[in-house]
């Protein structure tokens, strides 16, 4: 459970949680419609096999695992694993309730021990941090979940899927499957390493993020201040983190203004999680040093 949960309510603040679940819902309605209006409206979107963007992902993934664990550099820092480990947690048993399929996915978070700043999402919950990313902007645990629920942000919202399935359409059709997927394992590949979102999908994903932080009971707080961490850390050659997710003047002051939005959801999450048990962890082998 995240650090600080208040005791079960009583019966007034009991009275409260209900004013603030309605408080909660309302806000729901309108991130989510806020997320997705801007796609509604966009004809001729590529249909792609769900099938064929899983394996995809999976492949891609897979590839980067291997290229850092030839480098002897993936998972060697088993405390800031573990720190990662159980943020992602949290986002995940958040993350259905702002898009429902990803309950289904095969979740999984790793951490490279690598000097350029790299947080990223790939479809289907593939996540990957970078060691110089906590270090040079000095991220404290709070700050990394900032930056895991962003990376998550932007998987859930899907833009990602649709541009990745877009450039596949573009490429000549090939009838095996599984050239398919690996066509689209190099374009998934090349836009998690090198493809700059533009200013509506940031907007976009730091709406998302900030609400899938609340819902998972972690304080969307620290975001401005790590933002602004990023920031002054620089990064702003590709693969790098700003580079990706570039910031503009008045962003982090916008950002600061949605966080009293999602707030009655943060207090609804931290209520409801001191009301229940703990949920369990996901099952893995022990963390050891590579």
């Amino acid at each position: 459970m995240p650090p600080h949960c208040p005791a079960a309510p009583d019966h007034f603040a009991t009275r409260r949680a209900f004013r603030l679940h309605a408080a909660a819902l309302a806000l729901a309605a309108a991130l989510l419609l806020s997320a997705t209006e801007s796609r509604a409206d966009e004809p001729n979107a590529p249909v792609i096999d769900p099938g064929i963007m899983s394996r995809a992902a999976q492949i891609a993934y897979a590839r980067e695992l291997g290229r850092a664990q030839a480098k002897q550099a993936l998972d060697r820092n088993s405390e800031l694993l573990r720190t990662a480990r159980r943020v992602t947690d949290y986002l995940i048993l958040s993350a259905p309730k702002l898009l429902p399929e990803s309950a289904g996915w095969a979740w999984s978070i790793h951490v490279e021990t690598r000097e350029e700043p790299v947080a990223w999402c790939m479809p289907g919950g593939k996540l990957m941090l970078s060691t110089g990313l906590v270090d040079r902007a000095k991220l404290t645990p709070p700050e990394i979940g900032v930056v895991l629920a962003h990376a998550v942000a932007h998987a859930l919202a899907g833009r990602d899927r649709a541009l990745a399935a877009a450039r596949l359409a573009a490429l000549p059709v090939s009838p095996d499957p599984n050239r398919r997927a690996l066509q689209l394992a190099d374009i998934l590949v090349s836009m998690a390493l090198g493809e700059r979102h533009d200013k509506e999908a940031e907007r976009e994903a730091d709406a998302i993020a900030l609400e899938l932080m609340a819902r998972a009971g972690l304080d969307p707080g620290p975001t401005v201040e790590a933002w602004r961490k990023i920031a002054r850390a620089g990064g702003a050659t590709p693969p790098g983190f700003l580079s990706l997710h570039a910031t503009w003047p008045g962003r982090i002051d916008e950002i600061e203004a949605m966080i009293p939005r999602v707030l009655p959801l943060y207090e609804q999450a931290r209520a409801d999680l001191a009301a229940q048990p703990q949920p369990q962890p996901q099952q893995r082998p022990p963390i050891r040093p590579r």
